[in-house]
């Protein structure tokens, strides 16, 4: 389990805080409440069975019904509440190697961004339209061996931010982690801002053969999703372009 460290700020709350990453979900606990995310660093919601006010006195939140739970026989709603109109700094981890003598760093992604009021793209739920905040990215940056790598890209999309980084940083560093590895690959088809990554390490010979990812993908189901900085012992440096391209 990573711990990352965060601060958390909207009109009720000004705190450190600590995000509990398992490599597949992201959560913190705040006042009582979890709040959990898995794709998207600036998504969080909380779930419960019953409708709670005690969260809506508490945070801005918007409330939506999802899928029904099945409990001892019976369907049970679930209610999600997503936060919205908070500001986010956090730090994480991540491996980066010199290229000039192959030592290798822990480096700090420092990411940074606040939720604004939207009133405009809303979208149906329950029949009624609402509008999800607006995100605003302050800072996407790398900082390693006393130098700083900005993302200027203004976003939370791991795979454009990560690349822009790496473009930057591409004669002295590279990051070492599954967004580099030669056995990860996001959908042809689209992927969420963070934690999509297909890894395919289980089936790595078929996949390293394949010329034809789109057909690849259709017949071969054995990955797992994992986060753009996880790293694992298999890690091999990408050494085909793939359609991303890295190298």
């Amino acid at each position: 389990m990573q711990v990352l460290k965060a601060h958390y700020k909207d009109e009720f709350h000004d705190t450190d805080i600590e995000i509990l990453n398992d490599g597949s979900e992201m959560y913190f606990i705040l006042d009582g409440f979890q709040f959990c995310s898995s794709t998207d660093i600036s998504d969080f919601e909380y779930e419960s069975e019953e409708h709670s006010d005690k969260i809506e006195n508490k945070f801005n939140v918007i409330e939506f019904h999802g899928d029904m739970l099945y409990k001892s026989g019976k369907r049970i709603p679930m209610y999600f509440y997503t936060l919205q109109r908070y500001a986010l700094d956090v730090e994480i981890p991540v491996n980066v190697v010199r290229k000039s003598d192959t030592a290798e760093f822990t480096a700090t992604l420092y990411i940074s961004f606040h939720l604004v009021e939207n009133n405009s793209h809303g979208v149906m739920r329950e029949s009624k339209k609402v509008y999800y905040d607006k995100t605003i990215v302050r800072n996407f940056s790398l900082c390693v061996d006393g130098k700083r790598y900005d993302s200027e890209k203004n976003t939370l999309d791991f795979e454009i931010a990560l690349s822009d980084i790496c473009r930057k940083m591409k004669q002295d560093y590279y990051i070492k982690s599954c967004f580099t590895c030669q056995y990860s690959e996001y959908s042809p088809y689209g992927q969420n801002d963070f934690g999509s990554m297909m890894c395919y390490r289980e089936c790595k010979e078929s996949y390293l053969k394949t010329n034809n990812y789109f057909r690849y993908l259709v017949d071969n189901e054995n990955f797992t999703y994992r986060q753009e900085t996880f790293l694992c012992s298999e890690y091999d440096l990408r050494k085909n372009k793939g359609y991303r391209g890295f190298t």
